[in-house]
Formats: C-alpha cells, sequence, structure tokens
C-alpha cells in the first residue's frame, strides 16, 4: 500500500484552500489544506513512487500491488508486479461469517481501499494518524506476526470497494 499527496482542491483554484495562519507565529502555515497549483503530483512524480516502491518490494523479495492516491481519495496510479498476488482474501481470523470475509477481492481494489482509508484517517495536527490507523485495521495486530489476531479496526478499509 502506497498513498501520496496530490492535491485534491475541488474548486479549481491554483491557490490554496486553506488561508493558513498568520506570519510570525511559529507555525508552519498550513492547516491540512494547502494544496495549490504547485503542489499537485506530477505524471513523473507518481511514475517515481511507484517505481521507489517497487524497487522496495523488490528488495524485500514481496511482489505487491501499488497505488499512488491524493489527499482526498483520487486514484492517480496503481501498477501490480508481476509476482504478486492477483487478489487478496477477506480474513479476519476471527471465525467471523458473512460480509466480505473469506471472499477473494483484486488485488488492485485492495490496495485502492486500503490506501484511501489510511488517507482519510490522516490529516495534519491530528492525534490519529494514518500509521495507527494502519497498526488497527491491519490483517494481525502484531505486524509480521500471522498468529495475532486481526486489528480491532480490520475491514474498515473494505468498506471503500464499489
Amino acid at each position: 500500500m502506497l498513498f501520496a499527496c496530490g492535491g485534491g482542491s475541488n474548486t479549481g483554484s491554483d491557490v490554496g484552500t486553506n488561508p493558513g495562519t498568520p506570519a510570525g507565529n511559529g507555525d508552519s502555515g498550513c492547516a491540512g489544506s494547502c494544496a495549490n497549483a504547485n503542489s499537485f503530483l506530477t505524471v513523473d512524480d507518481i511514475q517515481k513512487v511507484i517505481a521507489q516502491a517497487v524497487a522496495e518490494a523488490q528488495a524485500q523479495s514481496k511482489p505487491a500491488t501499488i497505488t499512488v492516491i491524493d489527499r482526498v481519495g483520487n486514484l492517480l496510479g496503481a501498477y501490480r508486479m508481476t509476482g504478486a498476488p492477483v487478489t487478496q482474501r477477506v480474513d479476519s481470523g476471527r471465525g467471523i461469517s458473512g460480509g466480505l470475509e473469506g471472499l477473494p477481492i483484486p488485488s488492485e481494489l485492495t490496495a485502492i481501499a486500503k490506501a484511501i482509508t489510511s488517507v482519510y484517517f490522516s490529516s495534519e495536527g491530528n492525534a490519529f494518524g494514518s500509521r495507527t490507523a494502519g497498526q488497527l485495521a491491519q490483517e494481525h495486530f502484531a505486524p509480521g506476526d500471522i498468529t495475532a489476531p486481526s486489528g480491532p479496526l480490520f475491514g474498515v478499509q473494505f468498506s471503500q470497494l464499489p
């Protein structure tokens, strides 16, 4: 899963959507909505992010499906590496039946849904950031421990699936 900020204001303006904070108060001046035309990701930026993610996945010998979305959840790019799973099985490890439990979901959709969930949980200035959300929503609450049960918010990422 990979996500990046690409703007996303629906105002059509090339000026930031937040006037920022007054100068001289020691603040960075951005309250989470300071995107402008120069802060949007270009095609080259998106390709670079995907290439860096591919390089990292190759270094770890873990083929992955990589998605890049902007800060409001628009898909900017997706790439499934050779050898990456075509589908992901929804499994909370809690013996739940119904809903999406046990179903195979296309890996591109799960990567997009997880990235969107992370973006929706993250914003500047909030204590509940994307890292915390990622921990709570992952398949195994203790990362890398396949014997651990899912996080308390596992499944929320699938709420974004069409």
